[in-house]
């Protein structure tokens, strides 16, 4: 029975991680870090590990990409740690669902998709990488649970669409950590399927 119980306990804490995690990544300030000092960013979710980076007090568009026992991932320069959380406040309107900004991009080849609040989406793909780019419809949920989003329209290569959902990313060139991946496919001529990750805010 104790080893039944464990199990449960093992299980609700899982799902109540997965649960509060639900609303990642997400867009926080820095708060309580005083004017002369800075929020340190760790190698791993103890303090007692490596800082590996600082956070500016009172730093806003700090995304927190996951959490794990007092503690969130971060992007402090070139590569990611965490920061107590402490120490972060989730900011107004910066889940996936309500996101002002999101900001694409891949490598292999280099390419990035703008999406701006009440603007339309621009792509710059490997086509047109030295032009303007071309713009695309605006982001919107698709009739997923796993809550999708898409984003559709068409331009010089024909009919552009991408698809971003919640999943761990790595842009494969640096130490970063992102917690949306998008997968971008042009149509036309030579159809092409692009990957990327994309992060919140500008």
């Amino acid at each position: 029975m104790r080893g039944f119980l464990a199990i449960l306990v093992t299980l609700w804490t899982a799902v109540s991680a997965a649960a509060q995690d639900g609303s990642l990544p997400a867009l926080h300030r820095v708060t309580g870090v005083a004017a002369d000092d800075v929020l340190n960013v760790r190698a791993g979710p103890a303090a007692d590990t490596e800082i590996v980076g600082t956070l500016a007090p009172g730093a806003t568009g700090v995304e927190v990409i996951r959490t794990e026992g007092g503690w969130g991932l971060v992007n402090a320069g070139e590569r990611a740690g965490w920061a107590a959380l402490r120490f972060l406040e989730a900011e107004p309107g910066g889940t996936l669902a309500e996101a002002g900004a999101l900001g694409c991009f891949g490598t292999e080849p280099f390419w990035n998709l703008r999406i701006a609040p009440g603007a339309t989406a621009v792509l710059t793909s490997p086509e047109n990488m030295e032009g303007d780019g071309y713009g695309i419809g605006g982001l919107s949920r698709m009739p997923s649970p796993l809550e999708k989003y898409l984003v559709d329209g068409s331009g010089p290569a024909g009919a552009v669409t991408a698809i971003i959902q919640r999943a761990e990313c790595n842009d494969g060139m640096s130490d970063r950590a992102f917690g949306l991946d998008v997968s971008v496919v042009l149509s036309g001529e030579g159809r092409r399927v692009l990957s990327g990750c994309c992060t919140l805010g500008e």
